[in-house]
């Protein structure tokens, strides 16, 4: 699943920023924006190198689910366990997520999956509100923990 570099730099980098954010939310010391920058720009990296690759469906998501354990372990210095329910969490809501708003959008025909497949603009509005809710949900976990 390629994904073209302006939906990487607007949509798919922001997410992985998100995706850090709610990891790092789970700890109960304060937020280091400097780890949150490393962890989230490193994992879209990654992100974009290894949707270039021809896998399976779901496999580049297991991927990254466990590129982004393994960096929250590393650089967020995040306990191994925690760090993969964590994150088994975050993509589990993820995949809920997209599969349900996308499958409302296709059936109340606000948009079609081809506009979704070949719009970049397109995709990148419709990939927002997941980066949105995710970072919703960092921040009431982080006020949760406070």
């Amino acid at each position: 699943m390629k994904i073209p570099l302006l939906v990487w730099l607007l949509q798919g980098v922001p997410e992985s920023l998100a995706l850090a954010t709610f990891v790092m939310s789970n700890e109960k010391r304060k937020l280091q924006w400097n780890i949150i920058l490393t962890i989230g720009l490193i994992q879209a990296v990654i992100s974009y190198i290894v949707r270039l690759l021809p896998f399976t469906p779901g496999v580049h998501t297991m991927i990254l689910m466990t590129t982004l354990s393994v960096l929250s372990i590393l650089i967020g210095k995040i306990e191994m366990k925690k760090a993969v329910r964590i994150n088994i969490i975050i993509v589990a809501f993820l995949i809920i997520f997209e599969a349900v708003f996308f499958n409302l959008m296709i059936y109340f025909k606000i948009v079609s999956y081809e506009a979704l497949s070949s719009d970049q603009i397109v995709r990148i509005l419709f990939g927002t509100p997941q980066t949105i809710l995710i970072l919703l949900a960092a921040y009431f976990i982080r006020r949760k923990n406070r």
